[in-house]
């Protein structure tokens, strides 16, 4: 067995690698029989490409759990020690990326305290340094915060600052800040991926975390101006689509317009496609949509091709409809929902 403690200052040249990310890399199932942070504390957890162990870990196709449950629980600890050291950004900022994956994959307690860690409550004084503020977060206590701008973002944008912060100094102020450095854009990659991460998740630890009940009010007060944007073009789209179904008749404008309302409808279902890949399917309402849009384009197109058979397109009418009002009642279901799932399933399928 590897004497840990001999080896724990070790570091090597010319990346800084530190023994956990030389395990991590060569031998990563040794990671799970070495002691916990108490015991064997190493100078620094980020070499010099800002990356840790953890991310060598999960570099390999086969990630064995022990180590990785390890590592995590390791990471935490190095963080807890140094909880009040501006380090402990740097190394949050270089594990964001991982976080959808440190969710799926490790255990939910050991997974709840690392997020735990990533949210800051940051004292600090009137008149500072604005580089010393947490670049994510919003004033949460202090007698400026009744001035303050408050953002939907988890992010805490300049103008905050400056409306928080007065010219007099000698004012405490704290800001509860989420310190993941993330797209925050709602359709980014690292929203998506958070979204289809915390829909699956049924983790409670997890889900109820202040970091995770902080993303999801944001998500989902970012994504009701686009649900209602999305209702209101899908509801001209099942009006117009029953008026033209219910006069059985021809009408080229009409036809053009529902067309073009059933392309764009589809066109938003590629990003989440393309994201989602095979888990795009395992929601329903993904599938709903998608049968929904190529029926209601396969009904118009066979009408300017032929319109010879009546028993087809009574078929593809019924299907259309069938289809088109339960997704439309499906847009309403989420407005009166405190669900999270539900938030996360609204953020994926809107």
């Amino acid at each position: 067995m590897l004497k840990a403690k001999e080896y724990q200052n070790l570091m090597l040249l010319p990346f800084n690698w530190n023994i956990l990310t030389y395990l991590a890399i060569i031998n990563p199932k040794s990671l799970a029989s070495l002691p916990n942070y108490e015991e064997f504390q190493v100078p620094n957890i980020l070499d010099d490409s800002q990356k840790t162990p953890l991310h060598y870990l999960l570099a390999h196709s086969n990630i064995n759990s022990p180590s990785l449950n390890y590592l995590i629980r390791y990471i935490t600890d190095y963080l807890e020690a140094r909880k009040n050291d501006s380090h402990n950004v740097d190394v949050i900022k270089s594990l964001s990326p991982l976080i959808p994956l440190i969710i799926a994959r490790s255990q939910p307690t050991i997974a709840e305290k690392l997020i735990n860690q990533c949210l800051s409550n940051s004292p600090a004084y009137g008149v500072i340094n604005t580089d010393q503020i947490p670049q994510y977060g919003s004033p949460a206590g202090g007698e400026s915060q009744s001035n303050a701008i408050y953002s939907d973002s988890p992010e805490l944008s300049k103008e905050i600052i400056e409306k928080t912060y007065q010219e007099k100094g000698g004012e405490m102020i704290t800001f509860s800040s989420v310190l993941l450095n993330l797209d925050y854009n709602l359709i980014s990659d690292d929203m998506l991926g958070l979204a289809w991460t915390l829909y699956d998740c049924d983790k409670d630890e997890i889900l109820k975390t202040k970091v995770v009940t902080t993303l999801s009010d944001y998500l989902w007060k970012s994504s009701l101006f686009v649900h209602y944007i999305l209702a209101v073009f899908y509801s001209a789209l099942i009006i117009l689509l029953s008026g033209y179904i219910g006069s059985d008749s021809r009408n080229i404008p009409l036809e053009a317009i529902i067309l073009i309302l059933s392309c764009g409808f589809l066109f938003i279902e590629i990003p989440q496609l393309q994201m989602g890949r095979l888990k795009y399917f395992t929601n329903v309402w993904n599938i709903v949509d998608l049968l929904f849009f190529m029926l209601v384009n396969a009904t118009i197109i066979y009408r300017f091709i032929t319109d010879e058979n009546d028993l087809t397109r009574h078929w593809l009418y019924t299907s259309c409809i069938i289809l088109g009002y339960l997704r439309w009642i499906s847009y309403f279901r989420l407005v009166n929902s405190l669900s999270k799932k539900k938030i996360y399933d609204f953020h994926l399928t809107s």
